[in-house]
């Protein structure tokens, strides 16, 4: 256990960089946290969570989870860290989720491009791994750097604290100058406590208020286990590592074919089906590591979309190539705006609601776009909100310098669910490509399908 393990020399001269924090005065800009992460280490910790309603005014039930950080390989990138949360569901661990990241030694993340669609989806991992401060301010504020959708940790506070062995406690906030987690009704604080001996954070505290919800969920986190794997184990685990993005890169091909082409919706299932089947059986039930495990979840993820990815195909059958349906529509200030006024350019159509999360992530990134000078595209924001009014506080809350219309309901009786909905069209108004859902990097729309890498 790491209460045996701790090297106090080394806990001394760290409480002594956090000494001058708490006295007020000036800190080196070297003298600055680290993890002590190695290729080979695996982290296991216990997380129990429980949700504070104020609809009951009492606390639910206690969700017990484990989470485990990888430290696989190093590379001039950083360190290649797998973090996987799941819970535990009769002595066993119930569907998955993670991510996969290459990390400085402060923490920050670089996410590998085939990673980035499965952000969104869990999200509330990357709470594992917190961004350290660089340096021990005196006791000014810290913001880390911007995630990939613009929100930053803030530390408020940062010392040894008495109760927990005189780990360093950094308090933090997550701001989101976007605007979408008010929007959403969301907030993340909390605390954490470092280890100066081990170079590890040992305890997480978090509170994440959900508005909508009418409820915090209050999350313990504390590091059970620090074990080192051997160079065999360590090797298998990266080579399984770099299979699995390869194989998320072949089954979005599979999907793009469905946007991209229309193509049959059952033969891109089958196919992404058997992308999953066939690294499972290459790496085995017993392979070391979670990526088994998260192969299964992606399978029974997609499945379970199904009937959504069919309704992808349909639509998107019928619009490419064709010249898409004309309009005359309110913006959000009354005026009319129609179609013809973007005859003569490429127009990136977002049809998008004030209800989806991941609409409204979208018109943050359409925002950063629309100021690019390397853009050659227009840009038409189109809220499908049956209660247009909450599209129209949406639009100019978080919308700002953006077109918009109100267009109603679904552009397309057909229009499955998922939002946003993405459309490219020509200076003639022909639909050039078709995407659906949050997009990591929104150019991508605007590049060939041979940019891409669909077959």
């Amino acid at each position: 256990m790491l209460d045996t393990l701790r090297q106090p020399r080394r806990t001394l001269a760290l409480l002594a960089i956090a000494a001058p924090l708490l006295a007020g005065r000036p800190v080196a800009a070297q003298e600055t946290l680290r993890y002590g992460w190695r290729p080979g280490d695996r982290l296991i910790y216990e997380q129990r969570a429980q949700a504070l309603s104020e609809d009951t005014r009492g606390p639910g039930p206690t969700l017990v989870q484990q989470a485990q950080v990888w430290i696989l390989e190093e590379k001039p990138a950083g360190l290649l860290t797998v973090i996987d949360v799941a819970p535990v569901v009769d002595g066993g661990l119930g569907p998955t989720r993670g991510l996969l990241a290459r990390r400085d030694p402060r923490g920050q993340p670089q996410f590998p491009a085939d990673c980035l669609p499965l952000l969104l989806e869990a999200d509330d991992a990357q709470a594992m791994i917190p961004p350290l401060p660089r340096p021990l301010w005196d006791g000014r504020a810290w913001n880390s750097a911007p995630d990939l959708l613009g929100r930053f940790w803030r530390c408020t506070r940062a010392g040894p604290d008495a109760r927990f062995d005189r780990r360093l406690r950094i308090d933090f906030v997550v701001e989101d100058p976007t605007g979408v987690s008010l929007a959403l009704g969301r907030s993340l604080s909390g605390s954490f406590w470092f280890d100066p001996g081990e170079a590890l954070v040992a305890r997480i505290e978090t509170r994440a208020e959900d508005q909508r919800l009418n409820q915090a969920l209050l999350t313990v986190t504390l590091l059970r286990e620090r074990r080192r794997m051997d160079e065999r184990e360590r090797a298998s685990c990266a080579r399984a590592a770099t299979d699995f993005l390869r194989a998320l890169r072949q089954e979005r091909r599979f999907l793009d074919r469905l946007a991209l082409r229309g193509a049959d919706a059952a033969a891109a299932l089958a196919g992404v089906e058997r992308v999953w089947d066939e690294y499972k059986a290459e790496r085995g039930a017993a392979a070391s590591g979670p990526f088994v495990r998260w192969a299964t979840s992606r399978q029974e993820s997609l499945r379970a979309r199904a009937p959504e990815l069919r309704a992808r195909a349909e639509l998107a059958a019928s619009w490419l190539g064709r010249p898409a349906a004309e309009w005359s529509l309110q913006s959000p200030d009354g005026a009319t705006l129609t179609s013809e006024a973007f005859r003569g350019s490429r127009l990136i159509e977002c049809a998008w609601s004030a209800q989806s999360e991941a609409s409204l992530w979208s018109l943050a990134s359409l925002r950063a776009l629309a100021k690019a000078a390397d853009v050659d595209a227009r840009i038409v924001c189109m809220n499908v909100d049956r209660d247009m009014s909450k599209g129209s506080a949406a639009a100019k809350s978080l919308g700002a310098g953006l077109t918009h219309v109100l267009a109603g309901p679904p552009m397309d009786a057909r229009a499955p669910q998922e939002l946003p909905i993405w459309r490219v069209l020509d200076e003639n108004r022909v639909v050039l490509r078709v995407a659906f859902g949050w997009q990591a990097d929104i150019r991508d729309l605007l590049a060939g399908p041979e940019e891409r890498g669909a077959p």
